[in-house]
């Protein structure tokens, strides 16, 4: 089959779950042209065919996709152009959208599926309130005029079944730790190296966290991915964070595996109910343990002994990074790639392929 990802994101950056979808669907031998988030000029799409059955697309549009999404009038302008010059460009393929913003989908391609991985408008907090209103109602307009929906939490579900009945829970997978060409080793080292991935957000990574692991002299903090200059300027000692920017591919995971103890510091109160952490499967799948803030979707969540480590406070999590160091072993890395490898990208994609032939959009 081929398929068409809709995303308010670029291809070029730490992997999420379009990403992986993308990559996943690729891998069980499917065609996969993604669309990533308009960048500024003249009105244009920019098509680049890649190896492997990916092709990249790049819209143009004046202005920038941040704006452009949040202003109704403008994002109705930007879809209605944008969707018909997919359509005419690539027909009426299967459509998976990642952008809950894209109600025009389903008025010019027949066969959409909403892909929720995100309490989305949740996380937004603008402070125009009419911003919010508009994405709620538009959501629900992309959920309600989706062929299905695909939620990756209980929360999530919930809310999508108020506006369509056909959703299905597939939680977010990981990489397949048999395929990442790199494995962590415990090291039993007076420096602990604790690493974060991701996009490091402010209001969405604990300040307090970061601030008390750099008050730690047996600490060293690696972070990968884009830091938001907001939270940059919150860190009280950033110059001891050894910072290397976004990294994919054999890079990421050869960094990753090398984390004594891999973190998700959240701010719980700014984490809303829908929300997953998308790095959670990628350290285990590395062999890492993980030390993570007491989230929603985590408590309910059974992990193997020994592979996360749930902190209610900054002071608990620092004293979860010393207990993952300490009890770090050979054999916890094994029990940590296994639960990674039952719940890999590729099983989820399976599952996924599965509600595609049910709907019989296989056959479109």
């Amino acid at each position: 089959m081929k398929f068409l990802i809709t995303s308010l994101t670029s291809w070029d950056e730490i992997p999420r779950a379009r990403h992986q979808v993308t990559k996943a669907l690729i891998g069980a031998g499917h065609e996969v042209i993604f669309i990533e988030k308009n960048k500024i000029g003249f009105p244009r799409i920019s098509t680049l065919q890649k190896k492997n059955g990916l092709t990249l697309v790049s819209p143009f549009f004046p202005i920038d996709y941040r704006l452009r999404f949040r202003i109704p009038i403008i994002n109705e302008c930007y879809q209605l152009w944008l969707f018909r010059r997919l359509k005419n460009t690539f027909g009426d393929v299967v459509v998976i959208n990642f952008d809950y913003t894209a109600h025009r989908l389903s008025s010019i391609f027949k066969n959409s599926i909403y892909y929720c991985n995100d309490e989305y408008i949740g996380n937004s907090k603008y402070p125009i309130w009419i911003i919010n209103v508009y994405h709620r109602k538009i959501e629900g307009i992309v959920a309600k005029n989706s062929c299905f929906c695909i939620g990756t939490a209980n929360y999530l579900v919930e809310k999508l079944n108020k506006f369509n009945s056909s959703v299905y829970k597939i939680p977010l997978g990981g990489p397949n730790p048999k395929k990442i060409n790199t494995i962590h080793h415990p090291r039993k080292t007076e420096k602990i190296k604790v690493g974060l991935m991701g996009s490091i957000k402010l209001n969405y990574i604990s300040v307090k966290i970061i601030n008390k692991i750099l008050e730690q002299e047996d600490i060293k903090l690696v972070f990968i991915g884009t830091i938001d200059p907001l939270l940059k300027n919150q860190i009280k000692q950033f110059d001891k964070i050894s910072s290397l920017g976004i990294l994919t591919g054999s890079s990421l995971y050869k960094e990753m595996a090398s984390f004594d103890v891999a973190i998700a510091p959240y701010d719980v109160k700014n984490i809303n109910a829908g929300g997953t952490p998308n790095k959670l499967l990628q350290y285990l799948a590395c062999g890492c343990p993980v030390v993570i803030s007491d989230i929603p979707n985590i408590n309910r969540t059974s992990f193997p002994s020994g592979s996360v480590y749930i902190a209610n406070d900054e002071m608990q999590f620092i004293s979860k990074i010393r207990l993952a160091h300490k009890e770090d072993s050979p054999q916890h890395v094994k029990i940590r790639r296994q639960y990674a490898i039952e719940n890999t990208w590729e099983q989820r994609i399976q599952l996924f392929l599965e509600k595609i032939k049910a709907h019989g959009l296989n056959r479109k």
